[in-house]
């Protein structure tokens, strides 16, 4: 757990550098996401290995009361390095949603700044109650249609 709480930190960090005004975060949600090459990276993730960490990226999302911003996290360490995208919050659009209760992972689609179409996250389940703090900020902020 103290490993965890070390890397979130660690993610806070190389993001709130960025984001300006000093805004405290709301929710950190640690996630793997496929590279653009659709299904088929998703498949090369689910292999593990050197073939996995190759389709497929470890990325901190860092939510603020206006900010959305992505850390990207070393496929080897899992420890946070390299700020990819910093954009407002309104751009992070929440799609589907599916918390894998008594499973490994849950699954997030989320328009991230960095990309111009959703990504799907996969959550492991330490994170599960993050993801459930995460999704209901973002979702508290997105216009009711």
């Amino acid at each position: 757990m103290a490993s965890k709480q070390v890397r979130t930190q660690a993610a806070l960090d190389i993001a709130m550098s960025r984001i300006p005004g000093g805004q405290p975060p709301k929710a950190v949600v640690r996630g793997t996401a496929a590279y653009g090459i659709g299904q088929a990276g998703a498949a090369f993730g689910a292999l593990g290995g050197i073939l996995g960490s190759a389709a497929t990226k470890d990325l901190y999302i860092v939510l603020t009361a206006d900010w959305i911003a992505v850390v990207k996290a070393s496929n080897w360490s899992g420890k946070p390095n390299t700020l990819l995208g910093c954009g407002a919050r309104d751009t992070g659009a929440l799609g589907d949603v599916k918390y894998g209760r008594g499973r490994a992972f849950s699954y997030v689609t989320l328009q991230l700044p960095e990309s111009n179409k959703p990504s799907r996250l996969r959550v492991h389940s330490a994170w599960r109650e993050d993801l459930r703090t995460f999704v209901s900020e973002l979702r508290s902020s997105q216009p009711v249609a």
